[in-house]
């Protein structure tokens, strides 16, 4: 969930070198902005984020992680 109004983040950790902006796989990157736009631009009911950290809370040697439902992320 980002602050500015029609905007959205694609994460590319994992398809490139974490020391480089510019992944060299574009197909990956290139899929999950397509996913985003389908989704947040022509409202397809699709899957386009993971998992969105919400909160947590510690209880003894427990911890509970929360996230966002994708309705409200």
């Amino acid at each position: 969930m980002l602050s500015l109004p029609h905007t959205a983040m694609a994460v590319t950790i994992d398809i490139g070198d974490p020391k480089d902006v510019h992944p060299h796989n574009k197909a990956p990157l290139g899929e999950r902005l397509t996913r985003i736009a389908m989704a947040n631009v022509y409202g397809r009911k699709m899957e386009y984020s993971g998992p969105v950290y919400e909160s947590l809370k510690v209880t003894g040697n427990t911890i509970r992680v929360k996230f966002l439902t994708s309705e409200a992320a």
